[in-house]
C-alpha cells in the first residue's frame, strides 16, 4: 500500500469505508507509476522502468503529487482524465454517471458493451 495512506491513519480492517478509500488510492498509485516516464531527447516520448518509477515514487513530486490528488477538489478526476486516452476517459464518466443513478452492475456492463447475446438452450443428452 502506498505511503501516504499509511500516514491517513485509514484502517480497512475496522471501517468499510476505508476498504474503498485504500482501493482507490492502490488504483491511483497504479495509475501514477504507470503513466510516469522520463522525458526521452527531443520530446519524442518518454523512457519507462522500474527503476525510473522506484525512483519516482521517492521523490517528493511524488508525494506533492499525491497531496494533491487527494486534498485538491477535482484534481483526481483531471489527472486521470489527462492520463487516460479519450475514448477510455468518456467510458469511465458514463460509468460514474450511471453509478450515481443507482444503476445496478448489469445495467452498465450493457450500456458500455451493448446488451448481452442470450444464452442458447443446452441441448438435451441422450
Amino acid at each position: 500500500m502506498p505511503e501516504f495512506v499509511e500516514v491517513t491513519g485509514a484502517d480497512p480492517d475496522t471501517n468499510p469505508d476505508d476498504v474503498k478509500f485504500t482501493e482507490i488510492v492502490a488504483k491511483t498509485d497504479d495509475l501514477i507509476l504507470t503513466a510516469y516516464g522520463k522525458r526521452l531527447d527531443g520530446g519524442m516520448g518518454f523512457e519507462k522502468s522500474d527503476e525510473i518509477r522506484k525512483d519516482f515514487k521517492k521523490s517528493l513530486a511524488y508525494l506533492a503529487l499525491c497531496d494533491e490528488l487527494f486534498t485538491d477538489e477535482g484534481a483526481l478526476n483531471k489527472f486521470v482524465h489527462d492520463v487516460l486516452p479519450d475514448k477510455l476517459a468518456e467510458g469511465l464518466d458514463k460509468i460514474t454517471a450511471l453509478q450515481e443513478n443507482g444503476a445496478s452492475n448489469k445495467e452498465i456492463l450493457e450500456a458500455i458493451s451493448g446488451p448481452t447475446p442470450p444464452v442458447p438452450p443446452t441441448p438435451p443428452t441422450s
